[in-house]
């Protein structure tokens, strides 16, 4: 899906350009600068909706040649409410959070606008325009350094499309078995360090591909295609203003079982090899409460997917009651609250309770695998090693098991023993399997010092594993 970057839209509207780098010290030069943003959203909306079969604005044109008044029956047709619709809607309704506010920084830093006033342009209704607007508009996608319409010599008004798969040959694609990436023009707005890599992606050195990705996907060819129609049925529902609830039937690996379950869906995360559904509702490991829980469902687990209404039953009517307590969706049911919680600590089960592990990394090998590197957000090097020991004190001072009080002397003398290593600190979600597998990557390289309990569990499971190389 591209996406609508600084430089596509300046190749729409070459006069965007001339005001990059200037202040709009004045109401003159504001309204000039949201015409031409308006005008470029507008021309960008067309364009897709001609080109892009992935995009909500889609319209099928049988005719070869065709005019805009046909364009505009279409285009009515999918978006029937398109006049009330927001220059933001066009431009960005189909894009995450995170690339909304870094599009945004970048045309607040390009073209020297302020924040409020951005707003302001994105609430505005670009088609609230004349039918004349929208000729010109043809017009002007004829008139491109790349045409993006050809227009009729013999019959006037009349258009066609340029190159029938448009998008699809200005991709540059990287393909791999496991891995196929298409990559626009995205350096407009991603962030230096990744803008650097994306250059890479979609340019070829002297008609040589010399970057590779590979995005290993661990599930099985035979069951690829089924993951890929429920993400498919995702998408359609997550079009919806008002998103439906869905019932699953989920074969769980952790509970051995296959049930049905009625969740309400909210993001797919792509994820240590594998996809998983963001979900609330039902779960596997749910008990009798009627409060419903979130859950990460392994795409390919799922044997059937069905769209419900919320009228559908009493689980449904119950589940629309803690999702919707109004008009709107509860802000901890979006994405951008999971993506809020990943943050805040390392693992996929972001809705598990959150604890700290302190960690102790061999000195040599934190020079030269640890140092400088970042694992997660929380991943923090603790450089006094009274902090260390002050969190060892604070974190068992209230134990009352003998084991554990014992464990805290040996483990205060061992730090002052080991006090050239490194020592970090990692919050991390309780009970979640990629924390383990985590730890399990650095073997012998880490100790767990901390919380007891997980240290208890990985030196368990350490003494299993060498029980089976012994004879």
């Amino acid at each position: 899906m591209p996406f609508p970057t600084i430089a596509a839209l300046e190749e729409l509207v070459p006069e965007l350009a001339r005001l990059a780098n200037t202040p709009k010290s004045n109401q003159t030069q504001i309204d000039n600068f949201a015409t031409l943003l308006q005008n470029a959203g507008r021309l960008w909306t067309i364009e897709r909706s001609l080109y892009d079969s992935y995009s909500d604005f889609f319209v099928e044109i049988e005719q070869e040649w065709f005019d805009c008044i046909t364009w505009s029956e279409k285009f009515l047709d999918k978006i029937p409410d398109v006049q009330h619709k927001s220059l933001e809607y066009f431009l960005l309704g189909e894009y995450t959070t995170f690339s909304k506010n870094q599009w945004q920084q970048e045309i607040i830093k390009k073209y020297q606008i302020s924040p409020t006033i951005l707003q302001k342009i994105l609430f505005s209704k670009i088609f609230q325009v004349t039918d004349r607007t929208l000729r010109n508009n043809f017009k002007r996608l004829t008139k491109l350094d790349i045409p993006k319409l050809k227009k009729s010599d013999r019959t006037k008004g009349k258009y066609k499309k340029v190159i029938e798969n448009f998008y699809e040959d200005n991709l540059d694609l990287t393909k791999d078995n496991n891995c196929a990436i298409a990559v626009n023009n995205l350096s407009n707005f991603l962030n230096d360090g990744i803008s650097t890599i994306a250059e890479l992606l979609i340019s070829k050195i002297n008609g040589e591909q010399r970057f590779f990705i590979q995005a290993e996907y661990v599930v099985s060819e035979n069951i690829q295609d089924l993951a890929a129609d429920w993400a498919d049925n995702l998408r359609e529902i997550w079009k919806q203003d008002f998103i439906s609830p869905i019932q699953i039937k989920y074969r769980s690996a952790s509970q051995n079982t296959i049930n049905s379950y009625i969740v309400y869906p909210v993001a797919l995360h792509y994820y240590q090899r594998a996809y998983y559904l963001y979900a609330v509702g039902e779960t596997p490991a749910q008990t009798n409460s009627q409060t419903f829980q979130w859950y990460s469902y392994r795409l390919e687990r799922i044997l059937f997917l069905k769209e419900l209404t919320w009228n559908f039953s009493d689980t449904t009517k119950l589940l629309k009651a803690q999702i919707y307590p109004g008009d709107r969706v509860n802000y901890c049911y979006s994405p951008t609250y999971i993506q809020e919680q990943l943050e805040l600590a390392y693992g996929l089960s972001f809705y598990r309770q959150a604890n700290t592990m302190l960690l102790r990394f061999e000195r040599d090998y934190y020079q030269r695998q640890i140092k400088d590197t970042i694992r997660h957000s929380t991943f923090e090097k603790i450089a006094d090693l009274t902090e260390v020991k002050n969190f060892i004190i604070q974190q068992l001072k209230s134990e009352t098991d003998k084991g554990k009080k014992h464990g805290q002397e040996k483990l205060l003398a061992k730090v002052e023993q080991n006090c050239e290593d490194a020592y970090y600190k990692l919050r991390y979600r309780v009970d979640d399997n990629d924390a383990i597998v985590r730890l399990r990557s650095w073997g012998s390289n880490v100790e767990v010092i901390l919380p007891w309990d997980l240290r208890q569990q990985i030196k368990q499971e350490l003494e299993q594993a060498c029980n089976l190389y012994k004879f």
